[in-house]
This record gives C-alpha cells, sequence and structure tokens, in this order.
C-alpha cells in the first residue's frame, strides 16, 4: 500500500491510513463494526488497501474506495 502510495505521489495522511486499512477488513468471524478485543478490526486485505490508494491517486476518495471494495467482496461470495 505504501509503496503504491509513494509510486504514484501520494501521500497519506495518517487518517487516510486508517480508513484504507480498517474499512474493508474481513469482519469474520466476529460480526459487527469497530474494534473486537481478540481480533480487533478483521482481517486485512491488502488487495483491497493497494485498490484504495490507487482509487485514491485517481482522485476518488478512500470511502468510495472502500465501499467498491465491500461491493467485490459481496460478489465474490456469491460466485459458486
Amino acid at each position: 500500500m505504501f509503496s503504491e502510495a509513494a509510486a504514484r505521489g501520494v501521500n497519506l495522511t495518517i487518517d487516510q491510513t486508517t480508513q484504507i486499512i480498517t474499512g474493508p477488513a474481513r469482519r469474520s468471524p466476529p460480526s459487527g463494526a469497530g474494534w473486537h478485543d481478540r481480533y480487533g478490526h478483521g482481517r486485512i486485505s491488502a488487495c483491497n488497501a493497494v485498490k484504495a490508494v490507487i482509487d485514491l491517486s485517481n482522485g476518488g476518495a478512500t470511502s468510495s474506495a472502500a465501499a467498491t471494495s465491500s461491493k467485490a467482496r459481496k460478489l465474490r461470495k456469491r460466485k459458486p
């Protein structure tokens, strides 16, 4: 994620970094949002983090990248 940001000339803030990493995190086994004592924010998706940086470098917002990543996860789950 940081290499992609550097290659694209994107300077990530701490808030953007946190949102990119925790936004699309997979929340299984615990359900819900936020922090879990045992599982933290969930499993980080490196692919979605890099996609969020690419989206950000193309003028998109980190929240839209997280939403897109969430939609992509739901579509992947539907495939047999």
